[in-house]
């Protein structure tokens, strides 16, 4: 049975090592203490860095930056468990053991978002044109907590409600396989609550397997079989990462022991940069892969997704460069990832709450928001401590879309302003969700896809073709005389 600290020399330890604290770290640091006493010759901290003590030790851990994702800079600072004196400390990526906090000067901080209005979105976007080819998603995290599941929600909402995206084609792995989170402190699990705190209502996603590297190769061997020269891929990330001397890495779980005191640091299993890179070179070649991800350390994958990716237009967004920590936020009340919820919600045309926008991210005025335009938008509005970071491959990956881009979109946005008005009023009116209002919308796209575009297509060429020669005529005496 392990021994436990006497709480009067408990009290001297944390004394001490706050006092040990600078001025600076005591504005930054928050401090835990593990009271259980590590006997001589056992180990303390995760698989990636195993401390072994010469004595009996008590272990006060420094987390010195609190708002990020793991891993990132922290300390284990150890003390002679019989006496209290302090004997080393050691600098370490990630936490470990029972951790019962007792110092804490930083906590994650609401950060605002406006109110619902009444206009939707602020300007109106046009529906979507629903591509030819399919559009399949995978969406991954491996020590699943709070923020990072409702992330995913989040992502997982849009692509099916906004985008059209079939719920089928869409793999999602979390965790162990169900919506339970780890605790923040990595001590034990818990169930996510009754409701998304997006917009109290339940979760729509459908996990399909567990957030393991045996869960992505799975998801891998199934898009094999599926894409299509036509299709595109999209890839989401999150929970926690970093990086080390092989490269950019994932954590996940190595297994899944049963209990309610699972410390799940000790579980911890790096998934390499260059391993996914082998996963996405399975793929056949399809048309198009966009990628985004959120945990630290993740810009260190750019270069080898740009590398192996199959696709021909790769586009690579992160929220973080390489060896860099990425960071949590407070909106709407709960706990969620900046840069990704920023990029979603851009992406979305609207906050989780139906909230407007902080402004337009279609900034070229192209009718639709690329994944350029939610890169800068998640950039403008999301953490300062982000260091977000973004590339591509092939021809114009930032204007990468998830729905289709139609040469004469401002004629399918004129079109659908005048007829669709009647029904957007039900909306102003509050009579239909903006979500409901997309739903709808979207299921008659393709009909009316079918209907309008080849008839524009036809019509708007054929007045190019008319009217061409008297502008050129025009230009070239303004220009050439």
């Amino acid at each position: 049975m392990p021994r436990e600290i006497e709480p009067t020399l408990l009290e001297h330890i944390k004394r001490h090592a706050v006092g040990r604290l600078t001025p600076a770290e005591a504005q930054k640091t928050n401090l835990s203490v593990n009271r259980r006493i590590f006997e001589k010759g056992e180990q303390v901290g995760p698989p990636t860095q195993r401390i072994t003590v010469n004595e009996p030790t008590l272990v006060v851990f420094a987390d010195d930056d609190p708002l990020a994702n793991w891993g990132h800079p922290c300390r284990y600072m150890l003390y002679d468990a019989e006496h209290g004196n302090f004997r080393q400390e050691i600098q370490a990526r990630l936490p470990s053991g029972k951790l019962e906090a007792f110092f804490q000067p930083i906590a994650l901080k609401p950060i605002g978002v406006p109110p619902v209005g009444i206009y939707w979105p602020r300007p109106r976007r046009c529906p979507i044109i629903i591509p030819d080819g399919n559009r399949y998603a995978l969406l991954f995290a491996g020590f699943t907590m709070q923020r990072h599941l409702n992330d995913i929600e989040f992502c997982y909402r849009t692509l099916v409600n906004t985008y059209a995206v079939p719920p089928e084609n869409i793999i999602t792995l979390s965790f162990n396989g169900t919506l339970t989170v780890v605790n923040d402190d990595w001590l034990g699990s818990s169930p996510a609550p009754a409701v998304w705190p997006g917009d109290g209502t339940p979760y729509q996603m459908v996990i399909n397997g567990q957030g393991t590297l045996a869960g992505l190769q799975n998801a891998f061997a199934q898009l094999a079989t599926r894409l299509g020269p036509k299709d595109l891929l999209f890839i989401h990330t999150n929970n926690h990462g970093d990086t080390d001397n092989t490269g950019a890495f994932l954590g996940y779980p190595a297994a899944f022991p049963g209990g309610s005191g699972v410390d799940w640091g000790n579980e911890w299993v790096n998934l390499y940069a260059s391993t996914f890179g082998q996963m996405l070179q399975t793929l056949p070649k399809y048309r198009a892969l966009v990628t985004m991800m959120e945990q630290c350390g993740s810009g260190g994958f750019g270069p080898t997704i740009l590398e192996t990716s199959t696709a021909a237009q790769t586009s690579f967004a992160a929220a973080c460069v390489a060896g860099a920590s990425s960071y949590g936020a407070t909106y709407l009340g709960a706990p969620w990832d900046a840069f990704a919820y920023q990029w979603i919600a851009a992406l979305a045309g609207q906050y989780p709450n139906g909230s407007p926008l902080a402004s337009n991210p279609d900034t070229d005025g192209s009718f639709v928001v690329d994944v350029g335009d939610c890169f800068n938008y998640a950039q403008a509005n999301g953490s300062a401590l982000d260091s977000p970071n973004s590339s591509g491959a092939g021809t114009n990956p930032g204007k990468l879309v998830l729905a289709e881009v139609y040469t004469f979109a401002w004629f399918w946005c004129w079109l659908f302003t005048t007829y669709n008005e009647p029904y957007y009023e039900r909306v102003l009116a509050g009579k239909l969700t903006q979500t409901e209002f997309m739903q709808r919308m979207n299921k008659v796209v393709p009909d009316l896809k079918k209907m309008i575009i080849p008839e524009a297509d036809k019509t708007l060429g054929a007045l190019r073709h008319k009217l061409g020669p008297e502008m050129k005529r025009a230009l070239e005496a303004v220009f050439d005389k």
